[in-house]
């Protein structure tokens, strides 16, 4: 008999939507409708809804084009975060007792995840557990955000499903039907930013973001060609990485190659800490279908490269010219080589069926309330407890002693303080040796790539939760924040991440932070050391520009007669708590 189950996965991303209809049929899967069409920019900038009414008139496109009522269908829909909008934190946690695992989780969320602590959502998986150590997979967003998606889907009718996929555990499934039997490193370019996710059969186990994509491809050949927006995008499609347009390739190498060195380091980190190879490295997003772009990383990388396509088949249909709505949204021709287009969806609609992905892949689910609080709480937790028992010791104490059994009496109190006195030791050795355990070392390891913060400022943050002033907290009221989401032109491009600045021609300003200085660190991350401070108002040469951190050099090595650690002359800084003068 056959037993047949149908669900949808819907994608939305900054510059385009898809949706699939899947069906299985026992151990197949297969497409049966799919729409896609391309957003004009404005309506979703770094996975935030920025104007409501506008994507609510995509929905109703992109389902007319697939020929399915999202009103009357019965499946749920199933969405995925952006990536931009997700927190990854993978780490390992000492031998605990399971029942201590919540807390420990919590705790690392609390200290790792710049949000506060009545904003934080979250879920983790356990990924592996040996006898000293338990590798746990955290994904982390902002309840308000997730809250904010939730209630547009209400507010047009979709019903969507109420737990939330993630983007990088999507395409995986989207790419692969069975589990994984030797480790793949999955690159993600999109428009704005690139993702670098190594997978394997435990999950997901290196995660990294990149300001390299397509949107800098572009910015650079208008720059160098001096033509619009719309021309630089044609050259970049029609000639990519060829011959034919020498200029364009040595300026698209020259982007590409930071990206390439961060793969590198990728795949260096997994094999380092894992024991062996990744198998391959697969391409996907829009921009991995540039001319030339899987040969260029064929010759730079040494492990084989290939472009990702869906692994489930989608159903043929008539095929039909591409064309403008008169919302301005450009629908795709609806059947040319584009099934790359749909396998985030089809990831997404996977996610409904049972199978392997279940045990691996952690989702977010509004419903599902943490009670999130500060260390500092739940030792007050603890201190009220074991106040009402020494209550309940001097009440016991007073009733033997008024019996005259004094010897009994002695003991009874003794083994209770004995067992106060213990249950404070286990719960401050279980404490300490989770800190200890997470604290990075002073080394440059890639730990720092398994947490990818949002392209975004994050507001409101907790004091209480211990965030040093690197990332996490709004600059103070008179700075003025990085417009990275406007609609960028050749003059104000970027410079691609790890791009090399010449210090002699541009400098950084330091902004005003909530604790009165900016730590300088050793690296582009939080976990790498802390080697000095800086201070508001005071500028250092540029040497070097990443995604959210700034390497400046330091004054002749030292700052406010503060000699950094390791008598290093140059460090990193938060880009939110600096700006480019």
């Amino acid at each position: 008999m056959l037993l047949k189950r149908k669900s949808i996965g819907l994608d939305i991303a900054d510059r385009s939507i898809a949706v699939v209809e899947l069906v299985q049929t026992n151990d197949s899967c297969e497409v049966i409708n799919r729409g896609h069409l391309i957003l004009p920019p404005g309506i979703v900038e770094r996975g935030r809804i920025k104007d409501a009414k506008k994507l609510a008139a995509a929905l109703h496109e992109v389902f007319t084009q697939a020929a399915l009522d999202p009103f009357a269908t019965q499946s749920e829909v199933v969405f995925g975060l952006p990536e931009s909008q997700i927190y990854f934190h993978l780490f390992d946690l000492p031998a605990h007792q399971v029942e201590e695992r919540e807390h420990l989780v919590l705790e690392a969320a609390l200290m790792s995840i710049p949000l506060p602590a009545n904003d934080l959502l979250y879920s983790y998986t356990v990924l592996s557990e040996e006898t000293q150590k338990v590798n746990i997979l955290l994904i982390a967003a902002s309840r308000t955000i997730v809250s904010d998606w939730q209630s547009f889907f209400e507010s047009v009718g979709l019903n969507v499903a109420k737990t939330f996929d993630v983007e990088p555990l999507a395409i995986r499934r989207g790419l692969f039907l069975e589990s994984l039997s030797a480790p793949v490193c999955v690159v993600d370019i999109g428009a704005v930013t690139s993702g670098i996710d190594i997978f394997d059969d435990k999950g997901l186990r290196y995660t990294y973001s990149v300001l390299i994509a397509g949107d800098t491809l572009t910015h650079e050949i208008a720059k160098i060609t001096k033509t619009s927006w719309e021309k630089a995008e044609e050259l970049k499609i029609r000639v990519g990485l060829t011959k034919d347009g020498d200029n364009i390739l040595a300026t698209l190498v020259k982007i590409l190659e930071p990206l390439g060195n961060e793969i590198k380091t990728a795949l260096d980190y997994y094999k380092q800490n894992f024991g062996r190879p990744v198998a391959e490295v697969v391409f996907v997003g829009g921009t991995s279908r540039l001319k030339g772009l899987v040969d260029y990383f064929t010759a730079n990388l040494d492990v084989p490269v290939r472009l990702g396509d869906p692994a489930v088949k989608v159903a043929r249909r008539k095929k039909s010219p591409s064309q403008t709505t008169k919302r301005g949204i450009k629908t795709e021709a609806s059947d040319q080589d584009i099934d790359f287009y749909y396998l985030e969806a089809i990831g997404l609609a996977r996610r409904a069926f049972p199978g392997w992905w279940e045990s691996i892949d952690p989702s977010l689910n509004l419903a599902e309330v943490h009670e999130v609080t500060s260390s500092k709480n739940v030792l007050a937790k603890i201190e009220r407890t074991i106040g009402k028992e020494g209550i309940m010791v001097e009440n016991v104490a007073k009733r033997v002693w008024s019996h005259k059994n004094w010897l009994a009496g002695f003991a009874v109190v003794c083994l209770i303080v004995a067992g106060l006195i213990g249950y404070w030791y286990l719960f401050y050795k279980s404490t300490n040796q989770y800190e200890a355990a997470d604290k990075p070392l002073a080394t440059d390891n890639r730990d720092v790539s398994s947490l990818v913060f949002p392209e975004r400022p994050l507001k409101n943050l907790d004091s209480n939760l211990g965030i040093d002033a690197d990332v996490g907290e709004e600059p103070s009221p008179g700075a003025e924040p990085e417009l990275s989401n406007q609609e960028p032109d050749t003059a104000g491009l970027e410079e691609p991440s790890g791009a090399v600045v010449n210090p002699e021609l541009q400098k950084v300003l330091i902004l005003d932070t909530p604790t009165g200085w900016l730590n300088v660190r050793s690296g582009p991350g939080t976990n790498y050391p802390i080697i000095t401070k800086v201070y508001p108002n005071k500028s250092y040469p540029l040497l070097q520009e990443g995604e959210k951190w700034y390497k400046i050099q330091l004054d002749n090595g030292s700052v406010d007669n503060i000699l950094p650690v390791n008598n290093k002359s140059e460090g990193w800084v938060a880009r939110q708590y600096a700006a480019k003068q």
